[in-house]
């Protein structure tokens, strides 16, 4: 059986057509070249370096940017050196060499992030170094000062106060107490009752009268014969005690009449009296003929008259 045969042929492509698609392509291929050539040359794929755009405000920033041919974009970020409403930096950094289509990221200062001090009124000086260490915050000058209520090394006071927004680092100063001041303890011995408590009193302190009195044959009756303490430092407030004098007590004087002068005046000398001796024609027998006080009671280191023969 004969093979069938085709009624008619393919003809070959007109060579002018083929011509006219390969001039097409050439030019399609020269436009995107050209296109290429200009993204990365000159348009937004040429490169570019990153301005510096540190410390300037926002407008300064994109404008220095937009004539270096990016765009950009802002984020807010604090920063403990830049003012509030600068820039930062950029991301990419400055001098950094970049394609122009990439957008720049902007870091605009909030200002300094801000932190509440800790309160440290009542707190020991340790403790509180301790809680602005533990802040992160700094000790600025620490002032001491007497306090009748604080004990020594107790914080009275700081500055600026518990709670304040502050950024980290700043100084707190601190006033300490040295607990109560001092007073020197006057001695009042000798003085009136009424003027040495006076006395005291004034000088910040507690007079308390001793329940029992004594003879003292040196303090009038009514004077402040002993104190306790009678020198030294005492704080605010704290108790002198006075023991109030009633004068020298009374002895009796015995009659030494008719005695010998010596014997009397070593009886009378241990009694505590003072002993004065009157010779008469210069006392040769040594026998007291007189004597004044006698058979009496005089104070305590009174002055006992003998008249000797």
């Amino acid at each position: 059986r004969a093979a069938a045969t085709p009624l008619r042929t393919l003809r070959e492509g007109s060579p002018r057509r083929r011509g006219l698609l390969w001039v097409i392509v050439l030019v399609i291929i020269a436009l995107l070249a050209t296109g290429a050539g200009w993204f990365f040359g000159m348009g937004p794929g040429s490169p570019g370096t990153i301005p510096r755009v540190s410390n300037k405000t926002v407008a300064e920033a994109q404008q220095l940017l937009r004539t270096a041919g990016f765009q950009s974009t802002t984020k807010d970020v604090f920063d403990d050196d830049i003012s509030a409403g600068l820039v930062v930096g950029s991301e990419p950094d400055a001098g950094k060499e970049v394609r122009k289509f990439q957008v720049v990221s902007l870091f605009v200062s909030k200002g300094p992030e801000l932190f509440p001090l800790p309160a440290l009124t009542g707190k020991s000086l340790s403790d509180a170094k301790g809680a602005l260490n533990g802040a992160q915050m700094a000790l600025g000058p620490v002032t001491e000062t007497f306090d009748d209520a604080a004990a020594a090394g107790t914080v009275l006071d700081q500055d600026p106060a518990g709670g304040t927004p502050a950024k980290r680092g700043t100084p707190v100063s601190l006033t300490v107490s040295k607990g109560p001041e001092p007073i020197a303890v006057p001695d009042v011995r000798g003085q009136e009752q009424d003027a040495a408590v006076r006395t005291l009193e004034a000088a910040g302190l507690k007079a308390v009268i001793a329940p029992d009195t004594v003879n003292d044959k040196k303090v009038p009756k009514g004077a402040v014969a002993a104190q306790s303490p009678s020198s030294g430092t005492l704080t605010k407030g704290a108790p002198v005690t006075l023991t109030v004098s009633k004068g020298p007590k009374l002895v009796d004087v015995p009659s030494f009449i008719g005695k010998q002068a010596n014997d009397a005046r070593r009886s009378l000398e241990k009694l505590g009296f003072e002993v004065r001796v009157n010779n008469i024609l210069g006392g040769f027998f040594g026998t007291v003929r007189d004597q004044e006080p006698v058979d009496t009671k005089v104070p305590e280191g009174s002055v006992v008259t003998l008249t000797v023969v």
